[in-house]
C-alpha cells in the first residue's frame, strides 16, 4: 500500500546527471508545498518516475509511485509484506544512486481501498466522515477541504485525505477522452468501464509522511533529511496508518450503550456533539472520563476499517497482468 515514496541523495548514478536544469516552478505551479517550488529544479520526468534536485542542499530526489507501477489504478491492497517491499525500495535505490549510504527517504504515501458495495453506500460514509474531525485535527495548520467527493487535511508535515475512487478515476478519464479526441493519445489508453464501474463504490484513505512526520512517529531522531534506507521501519509507518484512519472511524460510528446513569448519559452526550464541553467541565469525575473512553475503545474494535485485498479476481489479474512492465526499467542496465 505505498504509493508515492521519494529518495534523497547525493551520489546520483551518472547516466541519470542533468544536462540541464529546468525550473521546477514552471512544471508544477501549483505544488501543495510552496517551500518545494522555490528550492526543487526538474532533472528528468519520466513516464515511470521524475528526478529532481534541490540546489540548497544539492540532494537529488527521486520520486515515483510503487502502486501504480505495480497495479496501474490506486484501487488494489496489494500483500503488506515489508521484506519484499522492502527488497523492492533497496532495487530502486541502486538503481538511481551509487550506494545505500546517505540515502534517505524523505516522504513516503500510505493508501489503502475500503469497498463499501455500492456507489451510494460510499458517499453516505463519505458525507458522515465529513461530520467529524479526524484525531490530532488540532495540529493542522492549514484549513481542511472539502471537495464534493473528497475529504482532505494537510500541514507542512503530513496530510490525510479520504476520496472516492471513482470520481477521480472518472475525472482522469475525461481528461484522457479529450487527448484522445486530439490524436495525442490512442484509444486503448481509455480507463475500462469495468474499472471505473467497479471504482465507484471504493473510499480510498491516504496519508502522508514527511521527513518531519516521520521523526514524529520515531523512524529517526538524527538530525537527518528524511529516514535513512538502511534503516527504514515499514511496520511503523503502516501502524500509524492504520492508527490514523481507524482512530477517525471510531468517530465517524459513535459508541451506543445500553447502560444507564453516567456513562449512558456521556454517550448521548457524545452523540449530540456535547462531550468535549461536558468532560472539560470538571462536572463529571476524571476518573469517569476515563473508564467511558475505555470501554468505548474496546467495543469500537468492531468498527475497524477493513484494508482486505477485495479486488475482484478477474480484475486483480487483469491488471497485474498487463501492467508487469511497470518496474521492468530497474532491471535494465
Amino acid at each position: 500500500m505505498i504509493d508515492t515514496i521519494r529518495f534523497s541523495g547525493y551520489d546520483l548514478r551518472t547516466r541519470f546527471l542533468p544536462d540541464q536544469i529546468k525550473a521546477f516552478s514552471t512544471i508544477y505551479p501549483k505544488s501543495e508545498n510552496a517551500r518545494e517550488i522555490a528550492a526543487l529544479a526538474m532533472v528528468q520526468k519520466h513516464k515511470n518516475y521524475r528526478i529532481m534536485f534541490d540546489a540548497g542542499s544539492e540532494r537529488y530526489h527521486i520520486e515515483l509511485n510503487l502502486h501504480k507501477l505495480l497495479y496501474t489504478y490506486n484501487i488494489y491492497n496489494y500483500e503488506k509484506n515489508p521484506v519484499l517491499l522492502k527488497a523492492l525500495i533497496d532495487k530502486i535505490v541502486r538503481y538511481f544512486f551509487n550506494t545505500v549510504n546517505d540515502t534517505f527517504i524523505s516522504r513516503i504515501d500510505i493508501g489503502g481501498v475500503v469497498d463499501y458495495n455500492s456507489m451510494d453506500n460510499a458517499k453516505k460514509v463519505l458525507e458522515e466522515y465529513r461530520t467529524v474531525k479526524p484525531e490530532g485535527v488540532r495540529y493542522l495548520k492549514h484549513k481542511n477541504q472539502n471537495y464534493e467527493s473528497s475529504i482532505f487535511y494537510s500541514s507542512d508535515n503530513y496530510s490525510i485525505k479520504i476520496y472516492n475512487k471513482g470520481a477521480e478515476l472518472r475525472r482522469l478519464n475525461g481528461q484522457i477522452q479529450n487527448k484522445v479526441n486530439k490524436g495525442k493519445m490512442p484509444l486503448s489508453e481509455l480507463i475500462p468501464d469495468e474499472i471505473l464501474n467497479y471504482s465507484d463504490q471504493l473510499l480510498r484513505f491516504e496519508k502522508t509522511y514527511r521527513a518531519d512526520e516521520l521523526k514524529k512517529i520515531g523512524l529517526n531522531k538524527q538530525p537527518y533529511y528524511g529516514v535513512p534506507v538502511q534503516y527504514f521501519n515499514l511496520d511503523k509507518v503502516f501502524t500509524d496508518f492504520y492508527t490514523t484512519f481507524n482512530n477517525w472511524e471510531r468517530h465517524r460510528k459513535p459508541y451506543q450503550t445500553d447502560k444507564k446513569g453516567m456513562l449512558g448519559l456521556l454517550s448521548v452526550l457524545e452523540n449530540l456533539g456535547q462531550f468535549d464541553n461536558v468532560a472539560g467541565s470538571g462536572i463529571v469525575s476524571r476518573a469517569t472520563i476515563h473508564r467511558y473512553k475505555k470501554e468505548k475503545r474496546e467495543a469500537n474494535t468492531e468498527f475497524l476499517l477493513d484494508f482486505k485485498n477485495n479486488l475482484p479476481k478477474n480484475l486483480q489479474n487483469r491488471l497485474i497482468n498487463a501492467n508487469l512492465c511497470g518496474i521492468n526499467f530497474l532491471f535494465q542496465n
